[in-house]
């Protein structure tokens, strides 16, 4: 350890200098050597400041190679990247083996659901999960970027988590560390589980990890192990530090416990008692104030804080610093060791630019003979197609290479297919048409479908109007015909049937997705007091239609 100037203290690890927490540091040379390559580079921001570390795993562990976070003259993230040397220009021939950037992104923007699913295949779930999330997202699903991970499965049903969040703050945001070129964008949130994991001895693999900031808490709920839940309250270390645990009058203080148990019920957790509540800690006394304060709510909280010597490095961070920096090291933990995709919020938003490689010439020359042989064989395919000049030679031909079998046993063939295909429902298609059609307020309970009968949809509205335009709606589209209203009536209060999907032979009956569970929020269309439950039938196709 030396003083570097002013009272201050550096840490040097390796050829680079470490500061504590609210200094700055400068590398000591911008080279790449062998042993600083497959490293990860991570940056966050943490309570209006950046933090930044690189990490690499060493035998069993992990190595920080160097750690910095901002000072108060660094506002930008491009700024705060170029002082850590992002983006990292990579080694020529060598881009596989460059170091690894990777950004986190506030979680706080993120809303997180509960749905529970009928048990269907890939794209027929995704397609369900789809449709449900359209009833709970605050705006039409144009403007919104969802990712949903399935979870366990008990009597028929699957539990999904879904991750959702405003495209034009996703975009906002890729424009602004762009210039950084990441190669992943990590939910802060993941990176504050996985630092608890791995840095702070956690061993329960379900319980709610409080992440405290300076005027908000972030809770997220870990099942099996992963991230399946998380919220944020607006009550953080700087309004904790002014409470007094003991005194039954801190109405602030009932509040926070009040919201907690709210949060667990949000989350679906049957017993709230028993659920382990980890609040993160660098140690010092605030961080037991609030765990004694959700104590003394009937809550099982407790402080969780870093373990020494799990990160080596000359010297070694201390557990205040391990706590400073905990969401930058979560997120290289996550992109070092990735053992379970995350929630991907930036799929579809932002798409890393992929490294150029330099083929050795003998590849290139493989390449290009490769492109003159199927060159030449299109050449040899479209004279021999020339050469057939009448549809009696098209004959001929084929009956050659058919052998025995007829042309015309093989277009009787084909339309016999073609005519099964149209016979058989695509339900994936008839499900999302139906849903597309249906206006806000209407929430479907179940479609039912057998052959030579007619499609049957159930399900609520709050008022005749929006039944009558789902009925129009449905017949504008070219897929169903003959659509009526069978039956309706009137009722206080319902719950939308979720059975599992039955699907045997020539008949089947596919569960529309229902309210799902664990979120706390009304479907759109409110259910309640005034509720119209109804029946429509129509036709799909050629399904319905006997023949």
């Amino acid at each position: 350890m030396a003083d570097g100037g002013g009272g201050r203290q550096e840490f040097v690890t390796g050829q680079y200098t470490l500061l504590a927490p609210g200094d700055r540091i400068l590398m000591s040379n911008g080279t790449v050597d062998s042993e600083r390559r497959q490293s990860t580079v991570a940056i966050a921001s943490v309570d209006g400041a950046f933090w930044g570390v690189e990490l690499r795993r060493q035998g069993a562990g992990y190595e920080v190679l160097w750690a910095r976070n901002s000072s108060e003259a660094t506002k930008s993230w491009e700024s705060f990247g170029s002082e850590c040397g992002v983006p990292i220009p990579p080694v020529e021939g060598d881009e596989e083996n460059r170091r690894k950037v990777v950004l986190g992104y506030d979680g706080a923007s993120v809303a997180f659901y509960r749905m529970s699913m009928p048990a269907v295949s890939g794209d027929e779930l995704d397609a369900i999960v789809r449709m449900q999330a359209e009833t709970r997202l605050p705006l039409p699903s144009d403007k919104m970027e969802m990712v949903w991970r399935k979870g366990p499965t008990s009597n028929g049903q699957i539990l999904v988590a879904m991750a959702a969040a405003r495209r034009d703050q996703l975009t906002d945001f890729v424009g602004r560390i762009r210039s950084l070129q990441p190669s992943e964008i990590l939910l802060d949130s993941e990176a504050v589980v996985r630092a608890w994991q791995v840095l702070f001895g956690a061993n329960q693999r379900t319980a709610l990890v409080l992440n405290v900031l300076k005027d908000s808490t972030q809770a997220s709920l870990v099942e099996d192990g992963r991230l399946s839940n998380a919220a944020v309250l607006d009550v953080g270390m700087n309004q904790f530090a002014a409470w007094t645990v003991l005194d039954e009058t801190v109405i602030e203080a009932e509040r926070f416990v009040q919201d907690m148990w709210s949060i667990i019920g949000l989350f679906g957790c049957k017993d709230g008692q028993t659920l382990p509540i980890i609040v993160l800690s660098d140690g010092s006394t605030g961080y037991e104030t609030v765990a004694e304060c959700l104590r003394q709510g009937g809550l099982n909280a407790a402080v969780a804080q870093p373990v020494e010597g799990l990160l080596t490095g000359q010297p070694k961070l201390s557990p205040e610093e391990v706590y400073a920096f905990r969401v930058a090291l979560g997120l290289s933990l996550i992109a070092l060791d990735r053992r379970d995709a995350g929630f991907n919020i930036f799929e579809r938003v932002y798409q890393p630019t992929p490294p150029k490689k330099k083929q050795p010439l003998l590849l290139s020359m493989k390449v290009t003979g490769a492109a003159a042989a199927v060159m030449l064989a299109a050449f040899l395919v479209v004279a021999y197609v020339v050469d057939l000049r009448s549809p009696a030679a098209v004959t001929e031909r084929m009956e050659t290479v058919a052998g025995d079998t007829k042309v015309d046993d093989l277009q009787r063939r084909q339309e016999v297919l073609k005519q099964v295909a149209q016979l058989r429902p695509d339900v994936l298609e008839m499900m999302t048409e139906i849903n597309a059609s249906g206006p806000r307020g209407v929430v479907l309970d179940s479609i039912s479908y057998k052959r030579g009968s007619p499609v049957t949809v159930t399900g609520q509205a709050q008022n005749n109007d929006q039944i009558y335009e789902f009925q129009k709606n449905l017949l504008a589209r070219k897929v169903f015909t003959g659509v009526e209203i069978q039956s309706t009536s009137t009722v206080r209060s319902t719950t939308a049937a979720q059975g599992s999907a039955q699907q045997g032979g020539p008949q089947g009956q596919t569960p529309a997705p229902g309210p799902g569970g664990g979120d706390g929020r009304a479907d759109a269309g409110g259910r309640g007091g005034g509720q119209i439950k109804f029946t429509m039938a129509m036709n799909y196709k050629n399904f319905g239609k006997k023949r």
